[in-house]
């Protein structure tokens, strides 16, 4: 079993997405599955050094790292510093998921990009959402000022498990989404343990 692990985030870092990240990856390779992990480097500390990062998040699990070109603005602008963050990020998506997995419908991809998870189920991958929180991004009044709802969000999602918040239900039900699409929601787990892969 291998998974393509696709972030945003950047390592090394001690944001509370890296850590949760890494721990995710630790537990994968517990059970028996080959991690590879792609993410930009956006920072002037971000490296893909495997013993650097075993270093800094103190583990000796073997992770594949793609550590990827990133010239875009975010973080080299002060002002407007969400809009650079959210522009960067979809551009680096979109060239991303182009040129290393166009029309990749046979790996399984996890992520907790908002992006990354459109992008590729958009193009039929098989993809792991992870999701926390109805963020800014994804709220329900953010997508009607653009003229979208969620159901045009998730209408192209090949989901093999969803959102880890139990009340994510109720917003996922009132666009029928579960019972629309492959789209499953797992309990929130502070830990995460055999059961939730």
């Amino acid at each position: 079993k291998s998974i393509k692990y696709v972030t945003y985030q950047t390592f090394p870092a001690k944001t509370a997405n890296s850590l949760q990240t890494i721990s995710n990856i630790k537990h994968l390779i517990k059970n028996n599955v080959n991690v590879e992990l792609y993410f930009p480097l956006r920072e002037k500390q971000s490296s893909d050094n495997l013993e650097l990062l075993q270093a800094e998040y103190e583990f000796s699990e073997e992770i594949i790292l793609h550590g990827l070109n990133h010239n875009y603005l975010h973080g080299r602008i002060k002002i407007f510093k969400s809009l650079w963050y959210n522009l960067s990020h979809f551009l680096w998506s979109k060239k991303t998921v182009r040129k290393l997995f166009k029309n990749n419908k046979t790996d399984v991809f996890f992520t907790r990009s908002d992006w990354i998870a459109y992008l590729l189920a958009k193009q039929g991958s098989n993809v792991v959402f992870e999701v926390h929180q109805v963020s800014k991004i994804r709220s329900l009044d953010r997508f009607k000022h653009c003229g979208l709802s969620l159901n045009l969000f998730l209408h192209h999602l090949n989901v093999r498990a969803g959102p880890y918040d139990r009340d994510l239900n109720d917003v996922f039900a009132l666009f029928g989404v579960l019972d629309n699409y492959k789209l499953s929601v797992a309990p929130n787990d502070h830990g995460v343990g055999d059961k939730t892969f």
